[in-house]
């Protein structure tokens, strides 16, 4: 009886822990911005600039490391703020391409 109660107990605990609700990923065209030389910004290098807002991949890959490249990305975006400039959120790329 008890390992039924908690064989239930852990099929309820992973269906209800797992869910797609917990990650949104949107689909993006934007444009990769190099601001190394733009004051306040120095440190963060690289961001995405879309929807009239600038943000903070946490990781973009180098070939796309081109200012004023478009690309299409599916990202997340995430409630942290960036560690180079607090006035920038942070992004996590799932997917990235060219837009061209």
């Amino acid at each position: 009886m008890i390992k039924r109660a908690l064989l239930l107990f852990a099929l309820a605990l992973t269906s209800f822990s797992c869910s797609d609700s917990d990650i949104d990923i949107i689909e993006v065209e934007a444009t990769v911005l190099d601001v190394s030389d733009e004051a306040d910004f120095e440190s963060c290098e690289w961001i995405l600039f879309f929807n009239g807002n600038r943000y903070m991949p946490g990781y973009l890959p180098p070939g796309y490391r081109i200012d004023g490249y478009r690309v299409r990305a599916k990202i997340e975006l995430l409630s942290e703020t960036a560690s180079c400039n607090s006035s920038l959120k942070q992004i996590r790329i799932e997917q990235i391409a060219s837009a061209n």
